[in-house]
């Protein structure tokens, strides 16, 4: 039977309501290549990953065994009245790979493995030791370089990398790693005490960094044996008015320095705080291969396996001829050919196997695991995408469209969330959902073949460029596959930076000219030029702004911070004695003692996700019944905070500050979500405007 599933039931959706979805019901033909679209905020995530996704991983997961599904963990049902003919359904997104140092673009997919197995049946190590598996990877103790451990690299902290601005003082924030309140994060002691410390030095903590000398700056940086101090974040007072503990005298020792706690840290853990003050280059051991000393100088047809890793994907063909030629290389080659084609046709042909995938951009990820799906060679998924073209150079869409057509060919169904239009037009299928954003939308407009013009139309060029006043100049950029690249940015203008896939777009801006601005480690350059004093550097990606229900657009924007100032000074607080803090539910002062500020209850159910229900005390408002009292506006902040961005512009219209804030969300077409929404229901894209 062909497996091009035109013979497999409909899937047929009843009553689809979660997040904003109004209730639609819906038929998808399976073996089909179905896209979905509508504005940000429309509700294709909630449809796809919410609903359709999540209730097959349900099904998958109360298929398994008590004691499985009591390690693997509980899964909620999606909200919707019924659902016919779920196919099994993985998700393919850009936040689905493993990104950590030991894990590359070899390792995902998978074709290092099989280079590995190649190496040990027909390699030769010059040494005369025999070869394993083993030898060959950097992630087991036989393979791994034992300098580095496998990672490659030797981390150093440098000194220049915790001055943030040489003409403060210690306490006014001359070093990177100063908190708000003075304390230097990674000293160990009270500013008080670092008082103490400097003044036995001749100096102290007002003193600015760049009037000290030489010998002062090793104080601070490599610590003394001077006297004895005692540790401790806070001093004793502070701690005897903590709850639930009993204060102690903090233990005294000899004052350590920041670098020798920060490579200490670092030495537990290449946690990103400390890896800020740290530059990493290749291992002298191991050269950066990560292997030891028989995996990284063992020989199959005159090549190293270090040396075929650092090749881009794209070049590895003419390799493998020469080097699959025994039996053992013939029945590996088919795969391993297979795999490298349908790299190079998603556009991850610039890509070297021994690349981390923690450089790897939110496309790049989400294309390579496509690759490693098609490997599978399953059949008869519903596979769900999220914009598969992201970040996609226009001459490679061609690549993606006969990957995402072999997929189907094997009976699979493609959900694709996609905004090109042309992606669009290759679907079988098109599910738009609308018109608007939030409340306004979660409707279904349409189902079934694509029109012309899917998305509208596109909308015209702008007349006029900015031509901008001078220019940031960088210069000699060599990181990845740089090769002496130049980049002029304009002051006061748009400068767009475009490429195929691979031309080194984000190694340039966000990995190169980014850091250089804001002093921290980056890709080498030559020269940084045209940089105006004082210019201030803010970096927005589509990461999430908040990984809990506390985070919401207004505490990320500020706006609560204003906010709680004017409920402060009314009368009414001033009468019940409420600060500002007492207007934050993520503070004792103010917020609701029964959810903590949550706003809702959280009840474990065994081997069944927790339900949440409204906090019986609060009713959901998260805060404390006095601090509700005060009003601001006929409004208590609670209420405040539940007003839609569009809503809020007529409340804060008298306010220039907060209507500031509420405006520009809602010219970036976020006038949909509410002030105090939950941060972890945002989209990428919803928390991309927000920044």
């Amino acid at each position: 039977m062909s497996p091009t599933g035109s013979d497999l039931p409909p899937l047929r959706l009843r009553g689809c309501r979660e997040h904003n979805l109004a209730g639609f019901d819906l038929e998808l033909p399976r073996g089909r290549w179905i896209a979905i679209g509508g504005p940000s905020g429309s509700g294709k995530t909630s449809l796809v990953f919410d609903t359709i996704v999540r209730e097959s991983q349900r099904r998958f997961l109360g298929s398994l065994s008590a004691r499985a599904r009591h390690f693997l963990g509980k899964l909620g049902r999606a909200d919707l009245e019924g659902v016919e003919g779920l196919p099994v359904t993985i998700a393919v997104g850009a936040g689905t790979i493993t990104r950590n140092p030991r894990s590359t673009v070899g390792t995902l997919s998978g074709l290092s493995p099989l280079l590995r197995l190649l190496f040990a049946r027909g390699a030769e190590d010059p040494g005369g030791e025999p070869l394993t598996l083993s030898h060959f990877s950097f992630n087991h103790p036989l393979g791994a370089c034992a300098a580095c451990k496998g990672l490659g690299v030797e981390d150093f902290v440098d000194p220049a990398l915790l001055v943030a601005e040489p003409a403060k003082s210690i306490r006014a924030g001359a070093l990177r790693p100063t908190l708000p309140n003075g304390y230097t994060v990674y000293s160990q002691v009270t500013l008080e005490v670092m008082d103490t410390i400097c003044r036995a030095h001749g100096f102290d903590v007002d003193t600015p960094w760049r009037d000290l000398s030489e010998d002062q700056r090793q104080v601070i940086l490599f610590g003394t044996r001077a006297l004895k101090v005692p540790f401790g974040k806070h001093s004793l007072e502070s701690r005897l008015k903590w709850e639930g503990i009993t204060a102690r005298p903090r233990e005294e020792g000899y004052y350590r320095g920041l670098i020798p706690v920060l490579q200490e840290t670092l030495a537990r853990n290449r946690n990103p705080n400390v890896l800020r003050y740290v530059r990493s280059v290749a291992c002298s051991a191991c050269g950066g291969s990560r292997l030891e000393r028989p995996g990284r100088e063992a020989l199959l047809a005159g090549r190293t396996l270090p040396a075929l890793l650092e090749r881009p994907v794209a070049d590895l063909g003419h390799d493998l001829a020469v080097l699959a030629s025994d039996p053992v290389g013939a029945a590996l080659r088919p795969e391993l050919t297979a795999r490298l084609e349908r790299m190079v046709r998603l556009g991850l042909g610039h890509l070297a196997l021994a690349r981390e995938s923690t450089t790897l951009s939110g496309g790049e990820a989400q294309r390579l695991r496509i690759a490693s799906q098609l490997a599978g060679g399953l059949s008869r998924l519903a596979v769900a995408l999220d914009e598969p073209t992201l970040g996609l150079h226009p001459g490679s869409q061609a690549g993606m469209k006969l990957v995402l057509e072999e997929l189907r060919a094997l009976g699979n169904t493609l959900l694709v969330v996609e905004h090109d239009p042309d992606m669009v037009r290759n679907a079988d299928h098109w599910v738009a959902l609308g018109p608007g954003a939030g409340s306004e939308g979660g409707r279904l407009l349409h189902a079934g073949r694509p029109p012309a013009s899917p998305l509208g139309e596109v909308p015209p060029p702008r007349a006029a460029p900015r031509s901008g006043g001078g220019a940031i100049q960088l210069r000699g950029a060599t990181l990845h596959n740089l090769r002496e690249a130049d980049l002029e940015v304009r002051l006061g203008a748009l400068t767009v930076v475009l490429g195929p896939s691979g031309a080194g777009k984000s190694s340039l801006v966000f990995q190169t000219l980014l850091p250089a601005l804001q002093g921290e480690p980056g890709g080498p350059y030559r020269e940084l030029s045209g940089v105006p004093p004082g210019l201030r550097v803010r970096a927005l990606d589509a990461s999430p702004i908040g990984r809990t229900p506390r985070s919401t657009p207004a505490t990320y924007t500020g706006l609560l911070d204003l906010l709680r100032k004017r409920f402060a000074k009314l009368p009414a607080a001033k009468e019940a004695g409420l600060g500002a803090s007492a207007f934050s539910h993520n503070t004792k002062a103010g917020r609701c003692p029964s959810c903590e500020g949550l706003g809702f209850e959280r009840i474990g159910l065994h081997l069944l996700e927790d339900v949440e229900r409204p906090c019986g005390a609060c009713e959901g408002q998260r805060y404390a019944p006095a601090v509700l009292a005060v009003e601001l506006q006929g409004k208590s902040v609670a209420e405040v905070l539940a007003l839609r961005v569009h809503d809020a512009l007529a409340f804060f219209a008298e306010d220039p500050p907060l209507y500031a804030l509420v405006e520009a969300l809602d010219q970036l077409g976020l006038g949909y979500l509410t002030l105090g929404q939950s941060s972890t229901t945002l989209s990428r894209g919803e928390a991309q405007r927000v920044k």
